[in-house]
């Protein structure tokens, strides 16, 4: 039992490392707490990030990652940081609130439960069953034999990097009889989101109960469940990094931080390195951002970008288009409308109205087991008139979020007009057009935090507060977002 438990810790330590580093950064910084959980959830994430690139650049110099003295040192690196940041939040005397008591009691006890469900299930998902597992399968062989040539997949429709995230964690749980912990990279990931939804929600509204409502309203949304219980697909790791981009930017945006923005930008861009399709995530954030921020300073440039972009549009239909640029393979033919994209030849064409309504209502309501998710989604563009009475940064703040989240389902929605879509996403054939919903229905609960902003904090009194030491930052939970 203490084997399996150790290899558990190992299976954790990237995400350990990721989150107090950031937790550090953030104690240091004149960020109020809210912004230091986005930045720890955020740091989660990219924890297992940098890990499977440090392997795939260790497996390309000719020597393995995969060894007990790596995994010593990385533990050793984790202790140092976990020790730096427990000494930064005693010396900022951080206070806790009463108000998190009962709450805060509740929502371990559903973050045990999900725990304790997920390391006795069995793997089942069909992505590691089918063909992740075996690619991590290969890539554990290789890495702990003579490395004599790098490591070249079998398989090359999407990216190394959940494959090594996998075969890391799997390499770990090897060393036990129980196997306790091959995918359990899943489940941190969703508490990393879990940090975050509540840290944005807690900087918005300074209040530690409504961050915990956000973030028990993340774990709870059925399809995030789904995926921490039958991890192992790439959905759950494409959310996050969406949930941390637009989290981060839109904080960059409320403290006017070019290293929030930075980090926003990494976290989008990393998502064209988790699936095929994640370049078309990844263009979200950013296009969201641009967007907002051309509404409220500039209405003739906004113009001018949507004149840009329709006559782009419209070029490739008539002409075509061929892109191959690392990540990003794409190309459309225009006389056979035919569209090259994620490893994928697709036939464009118009399914009858009814399917596509069907399909709609089911992916957005029943799939969801009629969660209010949705409604928050429509609730939020019925208030969008609201927040545009408010300041500059509130403005753009909430634009940017709910732009980001809608951007998310019109590309879901055009999913529908490609073959492959109507063979896998219709009612009765399969729940892959719920399952891809997963990013835009994470993003909600941030979504959640912009709306009870918009009702508990007044008008004139934005997220900015006058700047403090680190230590002031974090000693008062409530005097700051």
């Amino acid at each position: 039992m203490m084997l399996a438990m150790l290899a558990l810790l190992g299976a954790m330590l990237p995400w350990l490392m990721g989150t107090t580093l950031a937790a550090n950064v953030a104690l240091r910084s004149a960020w109020s707490p809210g912004a230091g959980f986005v930045l720890a959830g955020a740091g989660g994430i990219l924890g297992y990030l940098l890990l499977a690139l440090a392997v795939y650049l260790a497996d390309l110099a000719g020597f393995s990652l995969f060894s007990l003295p790596f995994v010593l040192c990385l533990g050793a690196a984790t202790l140092c940081s976990a020790v730096f940041m427990l000494a930064a939040l005693r010396k900022a005397a951080f206070s806790f609130d009463r108000r998190l008591v009962w709450p805060l009691v509740l929502f371990s006890l559903y973050a045990c439960w999900l725990a304790a469900a997920h390391l006795l299930l069995p793997v089942q998902s069909w992505d590691v069953l089918g063909v992740w597992g075996y690619q991590a399968v290969d890539f554990i062989a290789h890495t702990t034999g003579p490395l004599e040539a790098p490591f070249e997949p079998f398989w090359k429709k999407h990216p190394l990097t959940l494959y090594l995230v996998i075969a890391w964690s799997s390499w770990l749980s090897s060393f036990s009889d129980a196997g306790l912990g091959a995918l359990v990279p899943w489940l941190l990931c969703a508490y990393s989101m879990a940090l975050i939804a509540g840290g944005y929600a807690w900087y918005r509204t300074r209040s530690p109960v409504v961050a915990l409502l956000a973030a028990l309203s993340l774990v709870s949304l059925p399809l995030l469940e789904n995926h921490i219980l039958l991890p192992g697909y790439g959905e759950l790791f494409l959310a996050a990094a969406l949930v941390s981009a637009c989290a981060l930017m839109a904080l960059a945006m409320a403290e006017r931080s070019a290293v929030l923005l930075a980090l926003g930008m990494v976290s989008a861009c990393s998502a064209a390195y988790l699936k095929n399709t994640g370049v078309a995530y990844a263009a979200i954030p950013l296009a969201a951002w641009a967007v907002a921020l051309l509404f409220v300073h500039s209405r003739k440039a906004l113009l001018a970008l949507i004149v840009i972009f329709g006559a782009s549009v419209y070029w490739v239909w008539q002409s075509g288009i061929a892109v191959d640029v690392g990540p990003v393979v794409l190309s459309f033919d225009a006389d056979d409308k035919a569209l090259r994209f994620g490893g994928r030849h697709l036939s464009l064409g118009l399914p009858g109205w009814s399917t596509y309504f069907s399909t709609e209502l089911t992916s957005r309501l029943l799939n969801q087991s009629f969660q209010v998710a949705f409604l928050v989604f429509v609730l939020a563009w019925a208030a969008s008139p609201l927040a545009l009475q408010r300041e500059r940064t509130d403005q753009k703040m909430y634009l940017f979020l709910l732009l980001a989240c809608t951007f998310v389902f019109v590309l879901l929605s055009l999913s529908l007009l490609t073959d492959d879509g109507l063979r896998h996403a219709t009612p009765g054939a399969d729940t892959g057009h719920s399952r891809f919903s997963l990013p835009a229905f994470a993003l909600l609960p941030l979504i959640l935090g912009e709306l009870l902003y918009l009702l508990v904090v007044p008008s004139g009194t934005g997220p900015v507060v006058a700047r403090a030491t680190p230590v002031e930052a974090f000693a008062d939970p409530v005097s700051g977002p």
